[in-house]
């Protein structure tokens, strides 16, 4: 955990648009893609504590129905991505700790 906060200092803004990343070819050295996994586990927890656990298979059935968050998060929990993403960062914030006045913008 402390080194995902790390890294959450390190990369913010997150971006929902940074977890398509993960299946890129470019290489990258090993802390860098833990952190990446890490963000993409960040999405699926900030989901359970807000929707709750039991909407969760509604998300992965949907990421195997759409190809874009545009499509995904309307269709699957009824609200838009910018609505989406400043939810997660607003859950990172307090999860983690994400002292906005020192990240790099």
């Amino acid at each position: 955990e402390a080194h995902f906060r790390s890294y959450l200092q390190e990369h913010w803004p997150l971006r929902l648009a940074g977890i398509a990343e993960l299946g890129s070819n470019e290489p990258r050295d090993r802390i860098h893609l833990m952190g990446q996994y890490k963000v993409a586990e960040s999405v699926i927890d900030y989901v359970v504590d807000t929707y709750g656990r039991e909407r969760l298979p509604a998300l992965l059935a949907g990421l195997g129905q759409y190809d874009r968050w545009e499509t995904l998060l309307p269709a699957v929990y009824g609200v838009s991505p910018s609505e989406f993403e400043a939810g997660w960062k607003a859950y990172l914030v307090t999860h983690y700790g994400v002292n906005l006045a020192t990240v790099r913008q």
